[in-house]
């Protein structure tokens, strides 16, 4: 759980920064997850993302953008300034950089930012001190 809390007020962050000169912002979010989605899918709903890509989801690098894309726009006639993609690292068509610069080439400018193993950090929650203690407690019953 503290991985998921921790990407969350990262995101948020993120929504803080200066931004006075610029009339809209697309940030990519890469969390970890290589072969699954679950962080970023997470991340995502928490931090009310409009797209997240995971490696479950093999899809198509021009059906991924043509959706991100449309997503966008959706929003900005919506009268949103900023705009959340949260990707996993494991996504098939190579990560965050190369999905900014397939968005560069359809006239937006993303913001990048890889969290990565930043992530791993804050104090453990009162649910992650429990779970670990009955996960402790039920593997030490099946050793004996």
């Amino acid at each position: 759980m503290p991985l998921l809390l921790f990407s969350n007020k990262q995101v948020n962050e993120l929504m803080l920064l200066p931004n006075k000169n610029l009339n809209y912002l697309e940030f990519l979010v890469e969390v970890m997850g290589r072969h699954s989605g679950m962080i970023a899918l997470h991340t995502g709903i928490g931090a009310g993302a409009e797209s997240i890509l995971v490696p479950e989801a093999n899809l198509p690098k021009e059906k991924v953008v043509d959706e991100i894309c449309s997503s966008i726009d959706r929003g900005t006639r919506r009268g949103k300034t900023s705009h959340i993609i949260v990707v996993a690292e494991g996504c098939s068509f190579g990560g965050v950089t190369k999905l900014a610069k397939l968005l560069e080439e359809r006239g937006y400018d993303p913001r990048i930012a890889i969290l990565g193993h930043t992530q791993r950090g804050g104090s453990p929650s009162a649910h992650d001190r429990l779970l670990a203690s009955t996960l402790g407690a039920v593997s030490v019953l099946r050793l004996s």
